[in-house]
């Protein structure tokens, strides 16, 4: 009986502890959506050069003037990668370099 007495005090303070640290601790979780490592290597192969410019039915957001910090919407995308892409240099800029900051 004074076991289990001593055992619920553990649990207690170890509860009550770890609350305050939850309060205290904020944990960073990535903004947006993550991309995948397997679509990062096949924008930059050139073994399989099928990506190329066309049109979407919606307005996308280019991939490199956002990272940039820019605000552009358009309405063209790459067949392969599915991103929306700037035809203006964004596009082969963003299929050669593997940084585009």
């Amino acid at each position: 009986m004074e076991i289990e007495k001593h055992h619920k005090e553990i649990l207690r303070i170890a509860s009550e502890q770890l609350l305050v640290l939850k309060s205290t601790i904020r944990l960073q979780r990535p903004r947006g959506r993550t991309r995948a490592v397997s679509s990062e290597i096949s924008r930059l192969e050139e073994a399989k050069p099928h990506h190329w410019p066309t049109s979407s039915t919606s307005q996308l957001r280019c991939r490199v003037c956002s990272s940039r910090g820019k605000r552009r919407t358009v309405r063209t995308k790459c067949v392969k990668c599915d991103v929306g892409i700037c035809i203006s240099g964004c596009f082969q800029e963003f299929h050669t370099k593997a940084t585009f900051r």
